[in-house]
């Protein structure tokens, strides 16, 4: 009946008043995979920072070399649209 009407099931069994699509729209597929791209960079950043000085200098060194043949090859990527941010939480902050 969902997908026949087109509703959430809690909205037919009368349990919501939400009478919305259960079905994702584009925009909201779109969303969904920019929440999946951030958390891996994410993910890079949390590793990147517990690294020893010695990792974070091979990391870093790695990163150079790459950041220049893509620049050579023309293969860098446009990031002018994205924002980045860093925010440091001290023990009172967490929880």
């Amino acid at each position: 009946m969902s997908d026949m009407f087109d509703r959430r099931i809690d909205y037919i069994l009368g349990y919501s008043n939400d009478p919305t699509s259960p079905k994702l729209t584009q925009e909201q597929i779109e969303e969904l995979g920019k929440w999946e791209i951030q958390s891996e960079q994410i993910d890079v950043i949390r590793q990147f920072l517990r690294l020893d000085a010695y990792g974070r200098m091979n990391v870093k060194t790695l990163i150079q070399r790459e950041f220049l043949r893509c620049l050579e090859q023309g293969t860098d990527q446009d990031i002018s649209n994205i924002k980045i941010g860093i925010k440091n939480l001290s023990s009172d902050d967490e929880g």
